[in-house]
């Protein structure tokens, strides 16, 4: 509901951009008798995220002489910014006044940093705290589709112009880090009225992550730009565009397997159903595909009226 009430209101300023842009297309604005009703572009440039994700694991336990075990890991990852592309082809009604159709592309990669906390404290003794840190990584991709109105101002060397409408994207995420966390070692024997007990904590640091994962998710665009005419036909521009992209959580998947201890020598078997436990107390990471773009952009206007 939180991501759908974002495009509703993105899309309701897109109606009242849209709007302006209709008030533009009166023919008294435009400076220029000639026009062309055709324009194929292509923009090339620094696409811009903001997302940052977190996700925590936090689990206390106790057994017998263990008054206490607490865990605690904390992973964190920040987009990088990267490249950005996209292509479009515009029909113009009337000499300000179009449709554009396109689509694009924007990967980010995701460096991240993680920590694990231990406490553990046994019945009468002080509390001891040991601490793990490690680096992850992931990426985050959208591929945009588009349909929008745009509105433009010609003149006879400078063409400004504004352009937004609804977008379909196909995302792509991916990410893979470690998880720490604790287990209880407990074993025990009666042998001739004597009885043996062991009683340990575990602690395990094993490799986690998000598998590729696509989906799909209704947004929009929107974008503002101006271009200098080089010839009568060609144009070169500034462009910059938001492409908003609904949220989505996704959750992180245990690695099974034979582990040795952190702080030790010898190995545990852990099958998928033995870390299901586990797993569930890890919160999901929210991803926020969400760019801006900042590009340069090429046109190629023909049929001229």
């Amino acid at each position: 509901m939180k991501n759908s009430g974002r495009v509703w209101r993105f899309l309701g300023m897109t109606g009242l951009l849209l709007g302006v842009l209709l008030f533009l297309a009166a023919p008294g604005f435009s400076q220029q008798k000639s026009w062309s009703r055709f324009e194929f572009d292509m923009a090339g440039g620094y696409g811009m995220t903001q997302f940052e994700g977190s996700s925590t694991y936090a689990r206390e336990w106790g057994f017998k002489y263990i008054e206490s075990v607490k865990d605690y890991d904390n992973y964190s990852m920040k987009a990088e910014n990267g490249f950005s592309f996209r292509a479009g082809f515009s029909y113009f009604f009337t000499p300000m006044f179009g449709l554009q159709v396109g689509g694009g592309s924007f990967s980010s990669n995701l460096p991240g940093d993680g920590s694990f906390n231990c406490q553990s404290k046994w019945k009468g003794e002080e509390a001891y705290e040991s601490s793990k840190i490690w680096s992850g990584g992931g990426n985050l991709s959208s591929i945009p589709f588009y349909l929008n109105l745009v509105g433009k101002l010609r003149t006879k060397i400078v063409d400004f112009y504004l352009t937004a409408g609804p977008t379909v994207y196909f995302n792509r995420f991916r990410a893979a880090s470690l998880i720490g966390f604790t287990d209880l070692y407990y074993w025990e024997e009666w042998y001739r009225g004597y009885h043996s007990e062991v009683l340990g904590v575990l602690k395990f640091m094993i490799p986690e992550g998000i598998p590729e994962t696509s989906w799909t998710a209704f947004g929009g665009n929107a974008g503002i730009g101006v271009d200098l005419k080089v010839l009568p036909q060609v144009s070169i521009g500034i462009e910059g565009r938001y492409f908003l992209v609904p949220g989505k959580n996704l959750s992180w998947e245990w690695t099974p397997g034979t582990y040795g201890m952190t702080w030790g020598w010898e190995t545990f078997e852990y099958t998928a159903a033995d870390l299901s436990e586990f797993q569930v107390l890890q919160t999901p990471v929210e991803i926020k595909p969400s760019f801006f773009s900042l590009s340069v952009v090429f046109k190629y206007a023909f049929g001229q009226k």
